[in-house]
């Protein structure tokens, strides 16, 4: 019986759905990147505005893109993209 989290079936079931997992994750990652620069502030906005290709994506991997949408809008809005809030503080 395949491991499953509490809503979503998250391993690979497919080279495929491995594929669009491994775009999902690295869309996130680049969000998430304290470096900054154009690939961080594409990946915020595609994963905020709740695009129809971020809704393929999802759909792909069984995601809920319109839950995962809002809730990198609420990171957003408290600007608690990995620590940011912390050091704006803190400068």
């Amino acid at each position: 019986m395949p491991h499953t989290s509490r809503h979503y079936d998250i391993y690979p079931r497919s080279p495929e759905h491995a594929l669009w997992l491994a775009v999902l994750d690295q869309v996130i990652r680049d969000a998430f990147d304290v470096a900054g620069g154009p690939a961080r502030d594409d990946a915020r906005r595609w994963l905020t505005e709740g695009s129809s290709d971020l809704h393929l994506v999802c759909g792909f991997v069984g995601i809920d893109a319109r839950r995962l949408s809002q809730h990198m809008r609420d990171l957003a809005e408290r600007d608690e993209w990995f620590g940011e809030a912390e050091d704006q503080a803190a400068a």
